[in-house]
């Protein structure tokens, strides 16, 4: 099993972590990677989540620790929208999030691939959507639907 963490000396494990530089553009936004965009979803305030968009790795993430509160309201923003953490439409915005990634960086369908048919599981992080803006499991999913889309795409 293949454990997905930005730190793992495997580099096809650390290629699919959040931290991975990815340079890839979210509605009109210029982004690093994931988790800028991700931790930008924290704050409410669009420009500042610009400059968090730009940010990766844990520059990003400890850029986003200063956002936090949202965990008492349990909404994240995206351009000005309000999004309920446990909604559908939170649901569907990551996905479209991650659908743009893979869009855009040819790397991450050649990093999807290169762990084939492995097992996949990320044990950092918590697994309480209360808590987290992407538990592993959302995280696993999003991860996995990419990596069938890669093998079909393959065919």
């Amino acid at each position: 099993m293949l454990d997905i963490k930005g730190n793992d000396k495997d580099p096809r494990v650390a290629r699919l972590s959040n931290f991975a530089k990815r340079a890839f553009v979210f509605c009109d936004v210029s982004c690093a990677g994931l988790e800028g965009i991700l931790q930008a979803l924290k704050c409410k305030d669009f420009d500042v989540q610009k400059e968090i968009c730009a940010l990766s790795g844990r520059e990003a993430k400890r850029r986003g620790l200063e956002f936090d509160d949202w965990k008492e309201s349990k909404c994240l923003w995206w351009s000005d929208m309000e999004f309920d953490r446990s909604g559908k439409e939170y649901v569907s915005l990551v996905t479209d999030i991650y659908d743009a990634v893979y869009a855009q960086d040819a790397s991450f369908k050649t990093d999807l691939l290169a762990i084939g048919h492995e097992e996949i599981c990320h044990s950092i992080g918590s697994s309480n959507m209360q808590d987290t803006v992407l538990t592993e499991v959302e995280m696993l999913y999003q991860l996995n639907r990419l990596r069938i889309r890669a093998l079909k795409d393959c065919r």
